[in-house]
């Protein structure tokens, strides 16, 4: 594995991926780049768009924890 000899904290992380986190991964990456909260609906095969809108709320606190960095970057 080239992974474990380069990065071996990431390697281990990614063995322990499950699909359930490789599906909210995905949701997660949709969502912060732009794609429509309706098409990562269908995608993920929610019925309802509130169980999609969960993932926008770790996107908000994603942006609140990069905000917070940069602030104290820049004092």
């Amino acid at each position: 594995m080239a992974l474990e000899s380069t990065d071996p904290v990431s390697a281990a992380q990614l063995r322990k991926a499950s699909g359930h986190w490789l599906r909210h991964s995905f949701a997660t990456r949709a969502l912060q780049n732009g794609v429509p909260i309706n098409v990562v609906q269908k995608a993920m095969g929610h019925a309802s768009v509130s169980t999609t809108g969960r993932y926008l709320t770790a996107q908000a606190e994603h942006m609140d924890q990069e905000l917070e960095r940069f602030a104290a970057q820049s004092c």
